[in-house]
């Protein structure tokens, strides 16, 4: 019988001990108005796998958290140019760019909030 790679990933091992991740995935969107409906459609397929057994929770965060991340891939990808859609690689490109940018109140140029990182600290 095979091992089931996942028994063993420590952000999987927080799901089944507790249900401090599946909160917190709930909660942080709550800051972001115009992330509502993302927010309500995580809420709504996260907060029965609370109520589940320890031992099956991992599936199905997986299964709701892939899902989401389908859906945000797909979104961005039909609002692409072209260009983006031609290869794999261009598409992982584009997704990348929006993995790695974000907003920093504290940078410095005061116009420019929006910036770019490669997730260095």
């Amino acid at each position: 019988m095979e091992e089931d790679p996942a028994a063993c990933n420590p952000v999987l091992d927080n799901v089944r001990e507790g249900d401090w991740l599946l909160t917190y995935h709930m909660e942080r969107l709550k800051d972001f108005a115009e992330l509502k409906e993302v927010g309500d459609w995580l809420a709504r397929y996260l907060m029965p796998i609370g109520e589940l057994p320890y031992s099956v929770r991992p599936k199905l965060f997986v299964r709701v958290i892939s899902a989401l991340f389908e859906a945000v891939k797909l979104k961005i990808l039909e609002s692409a140019p072209d260009m983006f859609k031609q290869s794999e690689f261009a598409s992982a490109l584009l997704l990348s760019t929006y993995q790695f940018m974000g907003i920093v109140p504290s940078a410095v140029c005061q116009e420019y909030k929006l910036t770019i990182a490669g997730g260095l600290p």
